[in-house]
């Protein structure tokens, strides 16, 4: 049982530690006003936020779970979580779109989602955005095995005791 709850918060960690460390980038902040906020509202609308950040939440959790294991109903319990508590992801994000984008780039992002090629950027953008997550751990983790190789290889020429590298 401990070793299943060790298991379970190394998990929870690994798949939490990379939105930690992300930074924010700030920039020049627009103003607030009442044709801003309608003007984002209109485009949590048009471009389906609450859609799309349960459809990525699910495809991510479809990839964590092919490479991370976890305990039998974690995967569900998250997407189930994620889903009931959508609304509290997507304050901040609108907050940013309000913060950052001008109400004529406001204009012209809703006029996008509303085209073909917005709705369609829809429904693949959680996909992708799943797909270059689980792509980028395995870069970062292949990078990472061979920096530790090299650093064990640096120890052996230069006299000192090391184990054999593993190869990625």
């Amino acid at each position: 049982m401990r070793h299943t709850r060790m298991a379970l918060l190394a998990l929870v960690f690994a798949a939490v530690a990379p939105l930690a460390q992300a930074q924010v980038v700030d920039t020049i902040a627009e103003p607030h006003d009442a044709v801003k906020r309608a003007l984002v509202s209109e485009l949590v609308q048009v471009a389906n936020f609450r859609q799309q950040v349960v459809r990525t939440m699910r495809e991510t959790a479809r990839l964590q779970a092919a490479t991370m294991p976890a305990p039998p109903g974690f995967w569900d319990r998250v997407i189930a979580r994620a889903e009931q508590d959508v609304d509290t992801l997507i304050a901040p994000l609108v907050e940013d779109y309000a913060r950052y984008f001008s109400n004529d780039d406001l204009r012209a992002l809703i006029v996008f989602y509303k085209t073909p090629a917005g709705q369609r950027s829809v429904l693949v953008a959680p996909i992708m955005g799943a797909n270059s997550s689980v792509a980028g751990s395995r870069w970062g983790q292949r990078v990472g095995m061979e920096v530790g190789a090299e650093l064990l290889n640096d120890g052996a020429q230069k006299g000192k005791p090391s184990t054999k590298p593993v190869k990625p």
